[in-house]
Order: C-alpha cells, then sequence, then structure tokens
C-alpha cells in the first residue's frame, strides 16, 4: 500500500513520537516503521527533530539504568527495559567516543541475573 502524507502530518506525529519510528507509524496510521522512516528522512528538519526525541528517549534510558545501579535497584523489568533502549543507542555512544557499551550491557546482565535469583 502506498501511502502519501502531508509534511505537516509528518511533523505532528515526529513532534508527539516518542523517538522511534514504530510510535511515527503508529501516529501516522502507517503499518510500518520502515514507511514511517522513508517520509521522515525526507525532510532533513524533521530528521533533526526525530533525533532530538530519539536522544531525549536515550537520556531517559540511561537515567534509568544509573538509577538502577546506584540505588542497587534490582527491578528487572526497568533494566531491562533500560538495556533494551541503550543497546539501540550505540550509536550513540560511540559517536561520542565511548567504546564500553558491551561492559555496561554485560553489567546489566548481571544484575538482571542477580534479581532472578
Amino acid at each position: 500500500m502506498a501511502y502519501s502524507f502531508t509534511k505537516k502530518q509528518v511533523r505532528d506525529a515526529v513532534e508527539e513520537c516518542n523517538g522511534t519510528y514504530t510510535d511515527v507509524a503508529r501516529k501516522l496510521k502507517c503499518r510500518s516503521s520502515l514507511t514511517s522512516k522513508k517520509f521522515v528522512h525526507k525532510y532533513p528538519d524533521l530528521l533533526e527533530i526525530f533525533e532530538k526525541k530519539r536522544e531525549e528517549l536515550c537520556d531517559i534510558a540511561e537515567d534509568s539504568l544509573m538509577y538502577c545501579l546506584t540505588r542497587c535497584n534490582t527491578d528487572n523489568t526497568r533494566l531491562a527495559a533500560a538495556r533494551f533502549v541503550l543497546e539501540r543507542c550505540s550509536e550513540r555512544w560511540k559517536d561520542n567516543g565511548v567504546s564500553s557499551e558491551e561492559k555496561l550491557i554485560d553489567l546489566v546482565d548481571k544484575l538482571i541475573d542477580n534479581a532472578e535469583k
């Protein structure tokens, strides 16, 4: 199915999204996150807005992870969610010169394993 969206429709979806193409697709009422990605990338200014939303999502995940680590909180769901998002933020880490994301993810895995015991 071919979709056609105005720039305003895509902008509204991007501004309301949580930093994921799936969320943009849901707001545009299209089935595919690939379709929404195509429309977001069509407009550089919308891509910039989307990337800022993505940064906010990564910040939330990092904050959540630090909360769990600094308070020895082994809330399994929160740790798993933070790990999931941070895996997808690995490009951001590489862009910022961080090369130890595997170590951080391993640490989260150990905390999750300990919480399950």
